[in-house]
């Protein structure tokens, strides 16, 4: 895992410190990125959890091992049943169930549900019943795409690790923060909507995104070099694009997000 998360390897820091406190939280929340390494970062987490070496995880013990061939007694996986599309309540209270039978062989167990999204209102609303008062053996792994698609009060019993994505360069960012700059002025706001198309299930990007326009604002204020009525746009901008900043890392639609900064910034032309 750690040779493979490298864009993300403020998250495993963080997983790892918190692991080896001891104080471990009952439920997590790993959002963003792809399936696959949703994946791998949670089982890194359980493996964490379950370890018995000294600095967990040690990757050698037992525990660590037969959770990397997925063969952990002490870790479930749930998941829609063949030919299901969605994960049924008859799953969750099941699971409910499992989550008070002791650990095989760990302290712990873990539960990952692998897309959480495919549980409906009234399968959230019974996991959250287990998640509100959790057995002290059993930790919660929640992975989804986007946080936007579980209940807010399921959110806000878990831990939230925020995954990026390696598809986004850093200097396709600053360019796509100039074109978007660029393409206002033009009038051109289903292409700026395309573009931020791909960033929808990256908030890190999206963050990244967003302080890149504040920046070109800034840096085109300072040169002097434009007209007083950019230079009063990209005031307006710049006044502005905090409080979508500050937006991101709440339980908001993405979509929607971009949306309505759009049309904001599209009033000040």
């Amino acid at each position: 895992m750690m040779e493979t998360a490298s864009v993300n390897s403020s998250v495993i820091s963080n997983l790892k410190r918190i692991i080896n406190s001891g104080r471990i939280p009952h439920s997590f929340l790993i959002e963003g990125s792809t399936f696959e390494e949703r994946m791998k970062t949670a089982i890194y987490l359980a493996k964490g959890v379950l370890c018995s070496g000294d600095e967990k995880p040690c990757n050698n013990c037992n525990q660590c091992k037969t959770a990397d061939s997925s063969s952990n007694a002490d870790i479930s996986f749930l998941r829609p049943e063949k030919d299901k599309k969605f994960i049924s309540v008859e799953q969750i209270r099941n699971l409910r169930q499992e989550a008070y039978i002791m650990p095989h062989s760990a302290q712990r167990r873990v539960f990952i549900i692998e897309n959480a999204e495919l549980m409906n209102e009234q399968g959230q609303n019974a996991l959250l019943k287990i998640l509100e008062e959790p057995p002290k053996t059993v930790v919660f792994i929640l992975l989804v795409s986007s946080r936007t698609l579980l209940l807010p009060t399921v959110i806000s019993r878990c831990s939230i690790f925020l995954l990026s994505t390696e598809e986004i360069s850093d200097k396709k960012i600053i360019t796509d923060a100039e074109n978007i700059l660029s393409l206002l002025f033009e009038a051109k706001e289903y292409d700026i909507l395309l573009m931020t198309k791909s960033y929808e299930k990256d908030r890190i990007k999206s963050e990244k995104l967003l302080n890149s326009i504040k920046d070109l604002c800034v840096n085109n204020l300072k040169s002097g070099n434009i007209s007083m009525y950019r230079s009063l746009v990209y005031s307006k901008i710049f006044d502005q694009i905090g409080e979508y900043i500050e937006s991101i890392n709440t339980n908001v639609n993405m979509s929607l997000l971009f949306s309505a900064m759009i049309s904001k910034f599209k009033s000040f032309i």
